[in-house]
């Protein structure tokens, strides 16, 4: 009996065997994907990664650092010519290249009137003041502003302005607007450097107060 057990053991599991289910092919990836499903789901990924670039928005112009109020007093602007004004730095929020279009002064009182203004790349000491003209100071009429901002570095671009106002006239402003397009756009950033231009008067002393 245990021999005819074991051989009918034997023979169930090879009828079992013989008679199992074929296995199934795999299915293609487009029988599990259809080509009508993957074109609503490709619409929506180019959507999504147009938003994204989207919210980037346009490289923008900013003041290096964190600026803080500060004046510059110059004076005998009748006797001395011009005022050129440094010491104001500006770098990109990103890679990539802006141009200023437009100076103007925030708060003026009296006819403050920028002459022209320049950018210089710096890594070094500013400008800070001088009198005379851009050319006196070494610096070309560049509107172009392409570096990003590092942190601490210093690096940036060097606003430098020249600066007149009318004979016998003091003239003062409280900061800059900077007016630049990026991105076909038209934006604008502010510097809170105030300026003081006396006429007649020296610098510090009475007579070279605000107008």
């Amino acid at each position: 009996m245990r021999d005819f057990s074991m051989r009918r053991r034997t023979r169930d599991t090879s009828r079992r065997s013989s008679t199992g289910a074929v296995p199934r092919a795999a299915r293609p990836l487009s029988a599990a994907f259809p080509l009508s499903a993957t074109l609503p789901l490709s619409a929506a990924l180019i959507l999504a990664l147009a938003l994204v670039a989207g919210c980037s928005g346009p490289v923008e112009l900013r003041p290096g650092g964190t600026p803080r109020p500060t004046i510059i007093s110059m004076g005998e602007l009748d006797r001395r010519g011009h005022a050129v004004v440094g010491s104001m730095v500006l770098c990109l929020t990103a890679p990539g290249s802006v141009e200023v279009t437009a100076v103007t002064p925030v708060n003026p009182a009296g006819p403050i009137t920028v002459v022209a203004y320049a950018l210089r790349f710096h890594f070094g000491p500013l400008i800070g003041s001088a009198y005379g003209d851009l050319a006196s100071v070494g610096v070309q009429p560049d509107h172009i502003v392409d570096a990003p901002c590092v942190e601490s570095s210093g690096e940036g671009y060097e606003l430098v302005l020249e600066l007149a106002t009318a004979p016998a006239t003091n003239a003062s402003a409280d900061g800059w607007l900077i007016t630049y397009t990026t991105a076909g756009a038209s934006r604008q950033t502010s510097i809170p450097l105030g300026v003081l231009l006396c006429a007649t008067a020296p610098a510090g002393e009475p007579g070279c107060t605000r107008t």
